[in-house]
């Protein structure tokens, strides 16, 4: 998301997905009762893959504060689907929130540069929204990394 879309607003208001919505609002729940939260997520440049740490804790002011660090970063040709500028149709595209796997109609997750073939993508001359979500094994891992059943 572009930083004018999301600074000034409510934290959550940025997340479409029910389901990822739900998670942070355990994870923040969580922090304020002093349980801080680490796991790790992708978030990708067209020319890039990076894996950052995130931290989800209670500061000493009271407030939750979020905290990343980037972990590991490599370069890769570009993907003109990740691209903020491309021009956009009115389909949405579902991407994993932590691994960055788009989901396909069969339901299967794919990495970014298999969707993009699968689906023909390049050959359009638009492309796609890109809407969040969270993959099922990514959902699992972070269900039970956070201690929610």
């Amino acid at each position: 998301m572009l930083p004018e879309r999301v600074l000034g607003t409510k934290l959550l208001a940025a997340v479409a997905d029910r389901t990822v919505r739900e998670l942070y609002l355990w994870i923040i729940r969580r922090a304020r009762e002093g349980v801080p939260a680490r796991f790790c997520y992708r978030c990708d440049a067209p020319d890039r893959r990076r894996t950052f740490e995130m931290n989800i804790y209670l500061a000493a002011n009271g407030q939750v504060e979020f905290a990343s660090t980037l972990l590991h970063e490599e370069p890769r040709p570009a993907v003109a689907l990740l691209e903020t500028g491309a021009p956009r149709e009115e389909r949405m595209l579902r991407v994993c929130s932590w691994c960055q796997k788009v989901a396909l109609p069969d339901g299967a997750w794919v990495p970014v540069e298999e969707a993009v073939n699968a689906l023909h993508l390049m050959e359009a001359e638009r492309v796609p929204l890109i809407t969040h979500g969270i993959c099922d094994a990514c959902k699992a891992g972070m269900k039970m990394s956070i201690g929610l059943k």
